[in-house]
């Protein structure tokens, strides 16, 4: 004891690990990788499910809308083409017409053609019906065909 104090020996501690893992820079980037391969995994989980739900419904969508515009067409076609020539005598709507000079197609076999000027670019429609003409009357409508004809004729308005 000197001068009435005590002057113990105070050992010193030593840190306990390695000083690098309780900075506080370390705190402070550790989080981000961590963020980082989680946002990766969350994205690897949840993206091909949105893509693939985009792309679906972007696809409906141009095909309701190659549908509706033939079914303008076709509408246009009845009002403004049959109807005259059924009013004239001159000319016969006809599922066979391309060799007979006084036939006009049927709409139906209207779109049918047009449809087959259309897929040289790409573009298909495919008609179809459980009351087929003459012409395709031993054509059967396969699974999808029978429920989407199934589904139109419980609700016109709803795509299939």
């Amino acid at each position: 004891m000197q001068n009435g104090t005590d002057l113990e020996e105070r050992p010193v501690k030593k840190p306990v690990g390695n000083f690098m893992f309780r900075s506080v820079i370390w705190k402070i980037i550790l989080p981000v990788p961590i963020l980082l391969v989680a946002g990766i995994a969350v994205a690897m989980f949840f993206l091909p499910q949105m893509l693939e739900r985009n792309i679906v419904d972007n696809a409906v969508a141009g095909a309701t809308s190659s549908v509706n515009q033939f079914k303008v067409i076709r509408g246009y076609y009845t009002r403004n083409i049959v109807k005259k020539a059924l009013g004239s005598g001159a000319l016969k709507p006809s599922y066979n017409h391309k060799d007979d000079k006084g036939a006009i197609p049927l709409p139906a076999t209207f779109i049918h053609d047009v449809s087959a000027l259309l897929s040289q670019g790409g573009t298909r429609v495919s008609l179809f019906s459980a009351f087929p003409f003459p012409n395709r009357k031993e054509r059967n409508l396969d699974s999808f065909q029978q429920q989407a004809w199934t589904s139109i004729n419980t609700n016109p308005d709803s795509v299939f």
